[in-house]
C-alpha cells in the first residue's frame, strides 16, 4: 500500500499488502506477547487528512517518516484520542467532531494490542488481545472487540481504567 498525498507516494507499513511490512512485524501480529499494552496496530477511517489508512507496528520501537502534511502526526494523534485521550492534549482540536475528515459525518479508529502477562485486562473476558473501537460523530462511542470478535460497548472511563493497567500503552509520551 502507498499512501498518495499532493503526487507522491509514501510506502507505509500495512496488513494489505504486506510487501511494505517488515518480516518482524508480520510476527508481531501473529505472536502473543506476554506484555499487556503493546500496540500491534492501528486502523482509521475518515480521521483528519486519511481516508482509509492501517499500520501494523513492530513490537519494539517505531518510526513513521514522510513529507509535511502526509499525516503523521495524525497517526499519533489516532492513538492518543483512540485510547480516550483528551481532544486538548493533542493540540490538534477542540472536540471529537473536528477529527473527523472534512465533508465525512463520521470517523472511526481502531487500535489492537496485546493483553495478556501480570498487567492484562479482564483477560477472562477479552482474551490475550483486544481492539479498542472509537466512533467519532457529534459524540463518540467505545468498543473494545475481544480476541474471539465478540465486541463489547463501554464506556469511556472503562478505556482509561484499561489504558492505566496496561503496562506499555505510553501513548501520551510518542515522540514526533
Amino acid at each position: 500500500m502507498s499512501f498518495k498525498r499532493s503526487g507522491f507516494d509514501v510506502p507505509l507499513c500495512s496488513s494489505t499488502p504486506k510487501k511494505f511490512c517488515t518480516a518482524s512485524s508480520q510476527r508481531a501480529l501473529s505472536q502473543p506477547s506476554g506484555t499487556a499494552g503493546v500496540v500491534k496496530s492501528i486502523n482509521v477511517k475518515n480521521f483528519m487528512c486519511h481516508d482509509h489508512f492501517e499500520m501494523v507496528f513492530n513490537p519494539r520501537i517505531n518510526f513513521i517518516s514522510g513529507r509535511n502534511g502526509s499525516g503523521k502526526s495524525a497517526i499519533q494523534t489516532a492513538l492518543i484520542i483512540g485510547l480516550g485521550g483528551d481532544t486538548r492534549a493533542t493540540s490538534r482540536g477542540t472536540s471529537v467532531a473536528s477529527f473527523i475528515k472534512e465533508g465525512r459525518h463520521q470517523a472511526i479508529i481502531q487500535i489492537t494490542m496485546t493483553n495478556s502477562g501480570f498487567k492484562a485486562f479482564k483477560p477472562e473476558l477479552y482474551g490475550n488481545e483486544l481492539t479498542v473501537i472509537r466512533t467519532l460523530s457529534k459524540t463518540s462511542t467505545f468498543k473494545i472487540r475481544a480476541e474471539d470478535g465478540k465486541q463489547y460497548p463501554v464506556k469511556k472511563c472503562e478505556i482509561n481504567v484499561s489504558s492505566r493497567s496496561l503496562a506499555s500503552v505510553e501513548v501520551w509520551n510518542t515522540q514526533v
